[in-house]
């Protein structure tokens, strides 16, 4: 049995993150509410100036060395002491409904070492009305293609996430594809926590929504192409 706690939540902060102080504010009342014991870590790009009003209990400031999100969320996850990792993005938001759901899931026989769980996907109201399509296409491929991507959020043992190597760092983006694609081609189950999470749509308003699309479903088809491959 684990001595420290049930779950640890990993947050890498890359600048200013305007819902990030919400997001944090919320994991502390919600937590508490259904008593999963945690700690939320987030993880600082070198240099980042991010100050937020109160931390709270459970939160902790973790400077990593190296920018990048595969960087921070690894260098968290070495000094996470939770039995579960639950890794996150800043501009994610939760809702009550997603703890209860996680929580049970945390207690359940369903949740063991060869698993990768994630939440279906809303977009906030911050970015292209099109993005509903976005949401929609991704849930679709999580459900039936066993691909969901780091902005739905990823629940794994700790000692797992280790022994697959954790995330990729040499990849400047497209961290969280490799990763599924790893745990896929070890045998892992890759299930829905069956609650949502919702995740800022804004870039897809700064970048454009076609080329951003367009540069998913690239990605999407990449990874299935080299999981046809790998078999």
């Amino acid at each position: 049995m684990s001595l420290g706690p049930k779950l640890s939540i990993i947050i890498p902060v890359l600048g200013e993150e305007p819902q990030l102080d919400s997001l944090v504010n919320f994991l502390e009342i919600q937590l508490d509410l259904y008593d999963i014991s945690s700690e939320i870590l987030l993880s600082l790009a070198p240099r980042a100036d991010y100050k937020i009003e109160s931390l709270g209990k459970k939160a902790q400031l973790i400077w990593s060395p190296q920018l990048g999100r595969s960087h921070q969320f690894n260098f968290a996850s070495e000094k996470a002491t939770g039995e579960w990792l639950l890794f996150l993005h800043a501009d994610s938001k939760l809702y009550t409904g997603s703890i209860l759901k996680l929580s049970q899931l945390l207690h359940s026989f369903e949740a063991n070492d060869k698993s990768l769980f994630y939440f279906w996907l809303h977009f906030l109201s911050d970015g292209p009305a099109a993005c509903w399509f976005n949401a929609r296409f991704a849930n679709l491929r999580s459900k039936y293609f066993g691909l969901p991507f780091g902005d739905q959020g990823f629940l794994v043992k700790r000692e797992s996430f280790h022994k697959l190597g954790a995330f990729p760092s040499h990849f400047v983006s497209g961290e969280d594809h490799a990763f599924v694609q790893k745990a896929k081609n070890n045998g892992f189950s890759i299930k829905p926590i069956n609650a949502w999470i919702q995740t800022s749509a804004r870039k897809y308003k700064k970048a454009g929504w076609f080329s951003v699309t367009a540069k998913h479903l690239f990605l999407t088809a990449k990874q299935e192409l080299l999981r046809e491959e790998s078999r």
